[in-house]
């Protein structure tokens, strides 16, 4: 039986049909199919007189009980989302310069996820990829901005990534919404060294790393008495490549 169709309903039709057939049904049940009452004749015949059960009664008032649950809690969803009311985007071009702002001076994604109050990092590289954001996402950005834009974030990796894409600082914009291009040039930095790409490269191991942290390893290196060519040819760079102007070696 279709748990859709209450089984009090299905017994009176089949009461109807086995009193005056499909004349009567369909003057006392005019919504009814003669399929349907077909179909469910054919079930009593096989399942005895008092087939639908009173268990079938029983399931599907909780299965009615079920569904005004579940409506009224999208109802509830509704109304907390403002589901259903006119979408309104704007611009994301002021959101993605704040973004990138911030990785310009060493703040990660997840630490403007954190400052803006939003419960996953991921939503943030998602933003940047966007034409248009809500102006409640713009919102929480601008003001994880404001709190950050004025102070060193702490990844030297992300600083890297920032100006090897020559994405402009906060200081670098008059207007960061309205300007179209940066008031300060911007140009990438080569200089930024991460201290663990730094003590990687000095226990040997083989990792992508600038001229910058080259430089700086092998300093290290020749400051502890070691020669210039034993990390050379651990790594497989030039002699003389990266060494500093006037030191010995």
């Amino acid at each position: 039986m279709n748990l859709k169709t209450e089984p009090a309903l299905v017994r009176a039709v089949l009461d109807t049909y086995e009193r005056g057939g499909w004349p009567a049904v369909k003057v006392d049940h005019p919504g009814v199919a003669i399929e349907a009452v077909r179909r469910w004749a054919k079930a009593r015949d096989e399942l005895g007189a008092d087939w639908p059960t009173w268990d079938m009664q029983t399931e599907w008032a909780e299965k009615q009980e079920s569904r005004r649950k579940q409506r009224e809690q999208m109802r509830s969803w509704r109304r907390r989302t403002n589901y259903g009311r006119r979408l309104v985007l704007i611009d994301a071009r002021g959101t993605i310069r704040r973004i990138r702002a911030l990785q310009a001076i060493g703040w990660t994604f997840q630490h403007i996820a954190d400052e803006a109050g939003m419960p996953d990092r991921c939503l943030i590289p998602d933003l940047v990829d966007r034409k248009t954001v809500r102006p409640e996402t713009a919102a929480v950005i601008d003001k994880a901005y404001r709190a950050l834009c004025m102070k060193p974030g702490p990844s030297n990796k992300t600083r890297r990534i920032a100006a090897k894409n020559g994405w402009a600082p906060p200081l670098a914009w008059d207007d960061i919404d309205n300007d179209e291009a940066p008031v300060a040039r911007v140009t990438p930095q080569p200089d930024w060294i991460d201290e663990e790409v730094v003590a990687r490269l000095l226990a040997g191991h083989r990792v992508a790393s600038t001229p910058a942290e080259k430089k700086a390893a092998l300093a290290r290196w020749l400051a502890k008495g070691r020669s210039e060519a034993s990390l050379c040819e651990m790594h497989g760079w030039a002699a003389g490549r990266y060494k500093e102007k006037g030191r010995a070696a």
